[in-house]
């Protein structure tokens, strides 16, 4: 979620986000419109691995997409 012009813009990764938590949801939203006011818990090592997990699979499943695409057009 980020603003422009003063309007809020959601993400598909804030649809996601509010279906798993809709008080997270709501937590980015007020930390967006009220910037400094709450501060969020230090990441343990735990999230820290999960999230660059996370990131790997990502990476790698597009890399996976890139590469079908580019087999089937000739790229």
């Amino acid at each position: 979620m980020k603003k422009v012009s003063g309007k809020v813009i959601y993400l598909p990764s804030d649809l996601i986000r509010y279906l798993a938590s809709p008080i997270a949801s709501w937590l980015d939203r007020y930390e967006l419109e009220n910037p400094g006011e709450i501060t969020r818990d230090e990441e343990t090592e735990e999230e820290k691995l999960l999230s660059r997990t996370g990131d790997e699979h990502e990476r790698s499943t597009l890399a996976g997409y890139k590469s079908s695409v580019g087999d089937s057009i000739g790229i």
